[in-house]
């Protein structure tokens, strides 16, 4: 009786301890992230978006890194899956924006938000930044029009 006992509580005890590869990865990238080693870190996350690629935390945490790297080519391409997975999500539109904009895709950025708006005009952040845009790319006209149809 007293030897399953204990082999009771050496079960919990190893249950307890024993954490699922993914919460290793999880913790150990937000540490490497804490202690800005972006390359362990990163490693962490992309082994966890193989395991898990529908997870909004590790996607964001690979496009932070990627950027925070100055790899904005793969950010876009992470963002671009993010909003694949989860579409008309105005806040990774407008990071995506963003993104194009600080790679000096000013015009692509501008139609990338042309596409975001479309017919809804309930995107301030991306209506603000496309009307900056089109400043910045001598389009008066199309400032005009979208300032008419507020």
């Amino acid at each position: 009786n007293n030897q399953k006992l204990q082999a009771k509580k050496h079960k919990k005890l190893t249950t307890d301890i024993l954490f699922d590869e993914n919460k290793i990865l999880m913790y150990l990238g937000s540490l490497y992230l804490k202690l800005s080693q972006l390359d362990n870190a990163l490693n962490c996350y992309l082994a966890l978006y193989k395991n898990k690629p529908k997870n909004i935390i590790v996607i964001e945490q690979i496009i932070e890194i990627y950027i925070k790297k100055n790899e904005l080519n793969l950010a876009e391409k992470y963002l671009y899956a993010m909003i694949n997975l989860y579409p008309n999500n105005e806040r990774y539109e407008y990071k995506l924006g963003l993104l194009l904009i600080k790679q000096k895709k000013t015009k692509e950025a501008a139609e990338y938000f042309e596409n975001c708006l479309g017919e809804n005009t309930h995107k301030p952040r991306i209506r603000k930044k496309l009307l900056e845009l089109y400043d910045k790319l001598g389009q008066t006209d199309k400032t005009r029009k979208m300032n008419e149809s507020i």
